[in-house]
């Protein structure tokens, strides 16, 4: 019985490294393994994780998550997760890692997660050691690209742990981003736990948190390479290929068939390729600093010259076929042949060719000079190989944009959006040259506000996807655009001036965490009815102003003052909805300028639903 004990209690000590784990096990979303029920707390993540591969159970069907993990096999989940490109036979940092199963995994995690691998400032990596809370929380929080929030992270969530003392004070500002943003909420008896070691449910479970944050192969933070326009059939012996590679983060890198091409800070590129006789391929590789990597094929083919010379001399003589059968009465007898084409054709019409035209009145219809033409303008076909992208570019410090040739913008990456100038004032959207192509936006989860002007005087935008991490829309963001609806978000605070001013807006669901509408957000839109969130407490100057096709207002018991010319030119205006009484309206300070509202029929206690 002690022995048959002491077996069973050595099981995780004796569990195989990660590496060895039954790679052919199957990995599926409905993956039951013998020791993780369905009831078990961390079944989901560890079903995702699985998923994805990211975790492999062993041969006797277990996943064994209350063992804990080393910081090579932590290695090992973090490249394989975020899709880093692995070296067969990397160059060895660490002292310790030389002749360690993991060694290729350390290297590639080592640019993107440098304070796991160095955490205490060794030279050494201590691969066998029980990875931590802390360091698996700081090694997220800069994978997910929230490190530069921690220069002035509010430390003072940390204080809801009773144990904060435990958190290397370096690690506090990862840790409290970590805590802000939702990743980590604490173990049930209230502390952090920092310096504890993480099982493999735990470990999968920050995982599987991370992943619906954006982090991982999910993301869209992917390097994309675009192409300008290249001859794809040349009779010359060399081909130009230039384009630009987006986002152009730090530590980006681009190859072409394992060759090194340079990159400007723009992330341009031009390269100039070797052509063989016949169909060339090349293969053009970006790499970002995250090790995520994006390939694109190029075909070129080197045409035989000949084509192009050959046809030409063939029309200039084929009109002459007068001359070949009868070449001497053709010169010099014309008069004698008369009686044949003058009755015919009239020679005076087309004296030398009516004769040849007329027994063969296909050539004459469709001479041959036209298909003869063609070779020498296709001499050179030039096509666009990236019929998708069309313009990229950076509008944040840590945000990309890309616009798609059928219209679609994407907007990726984390943070805030930049702030523009309004249309005809230096400083606009860096896509404002080309505002008229834009038809729908996706602004992708990470991003937390959307810019001033951003989107102003895009006319031809109708659709807009918000994600929930958007917590701010800025100053005439939408003004004058061609939207007709939006959804916003529900961590949406606040709605800047004129943001949606003159714009095509007939809808617009607005949430009762905003308690900040600017003055004009809504002047001159084609609004027809809309409720106030419950908590607002200002209708701002001229928020409705010239809203004709206004015909009812729900109007919350918060409201306390409402602007001037907030309702101003507003005709249609019959139903106002206010959720107090006669009594409380009446402590509502109006200004001037709106006798459409107070003229409107008027529903005390009542939300319009």
């Amino acid at each position: 019985l002690a022995l048959c004990l002491s077996l069973g209690l050595a099981v995780p000590a004796l569990a195989l490294a990660y590496g060895e784990e039954y790679i052919g096990y199957d990995s599926s979303a409905s993956q039951q393994y013998r020791d993780v029920p369905e009831d078990h707390w961390a079944f989901q993540s560890i079903a995702t994780c699985s998923q994805r591969t990211w975790f492999n159970g062993y041969p006797d069907g277990t996943f064994r998550p209350e063992g804990l993990i080393t910081r090579e096999e932590a290695a090992k989940v973090f490249a394989v997760a975020m899709g880093l490109e692995i070296e067969e036979d990397p160059e060895v940092t660490y002292t310790d890692t030389a002749d360690n199963w993991a060694r290729a995994y350390i290297e590639a995690v080592k640019p993107l997660f440098p304070n796991v691998a160095n955490l205490q400032g060794t030279a050494s990596f201590r691969p066998t050691q029980t990875i931590t809370r802390e360091e698996t929380i700081y090694a997220l929080v800069v994978a997910w690209r929230y490190a530069s929030k921690a220069t002035n992270a509010d430390l003072s969530v940390l204080n809801m742990f009773s144990d904060t003392s435990s958190i290397s004070v370096g690690v506090k500002p990862y840790m409290a981003v970590a805590v802000s943003e939702g990743l980590v909420s604490g173990l049930p008896d209230g502390t952090i736990a920092a310096q504890k070691g993480l099982t493999r449910a735990e470990f999968a479970t920050l995982l599987a948190r991370a992943l619906s944050h954006g982090y991982g192969p999910d993301s869209t933070e992917a390097p994309a390479i675009s192409l300008e326009r290249y001859s794809a059939e040349t009779t010359q012996t060399t081909a130009t290929l230039s384009g630009k590679v987006s986002p152009m983060a730090s530590g980006t890198k681009l190859t072409l068939d394992g060759r090194s091409v340079t990159l400007d800070k723009s992330g341009a590129f031009s390269v100039k390729v070797e052509l063989q006789k016949g169909s060339n391929s090349f293969t053009l590789t970006a790499v970002n600093g995250y090790g995520v990597k994006t390939s694109k094929t190029v075909t070129v083919k080197r045409a035989d010259p000949e084509p192009s010379q050959t046809p030409t001399p063939a029309p200039t003589r084929q009109p002459e076929p007068s001359q070949t059968p009868e070449p001497s009465p053709s010169q010099t007898a014309k008069p004698s042949k008369e009686p044949e084409p003058s009755q015919e054709p009239e020679p005076s019409k087309d004296p030398e060719p009516a004769p040849s035209q007329e027994p063969k009145p296909t050539p004459s219809q469709d001479p041959k000079p036209s298909p003869s033409q063609e070779p020498e303008q296709k001499e050179d076909e030039w096509i666009d190989p990236d019929p998708t992208a069309v313009k990229s570019g950076q509008c944040g410090a840590d945000l990309y944009w890309i616009l798609y040739d059928n219209g679609e913008m994407v907007i990726s990456g984390n943070g805030l959006m930049e702030n523009y100038s309004p249309l005809g004032y230096a400083g606009q959207a860096p896509w404002s040259n080309c505002r008229d192509q834009i038809h729908s936006v996706t602004i992708e989860s990470g991003v937390t506000s959307v810019g001033d002007s951003v989107f102003d005087h895009c006319e031809k935008l109708t659709k807009v996807t918000l994600p929930s991490s958007i917590k701010s829309i800025g100053s005439n963001a939408f003004s004058s655009s061609g939207l007709t609806s939006i959804d916003i978000p529900t961590r949406v605070t606040s709605i800047g001036d004129y943001a949606f001013s003159s714009s095509n807006l007939t809808f617009i669901d607005l949430p009762d965490n905003v308690t900040n509408i600017g003055t004009g957000a809504f002047w001159y839109s084609r609004l027809a009815r809309i409720t106030l969130p419950a908590g607002l407490e200002s209708i701002s100057n001229s928020m409705f102003g010239g809203c004709t096709n206004l015909t009812w207002i729900a109007i919350p018991e918060s409201a306390t003052a409402i602007g001037d010319r907030a309702f101003y030119n507003c005709p249609s205006l019959a139903d106002v909805y206010y959720a107090g009484d006669a009594q409380s309206w009446a402590y509502i300070s109006i200004a001037n300028d709106n006798d459409d509202l107070t003229d409107a029929t008027f529903h005390f206690n009542s939300t319009g639903k």
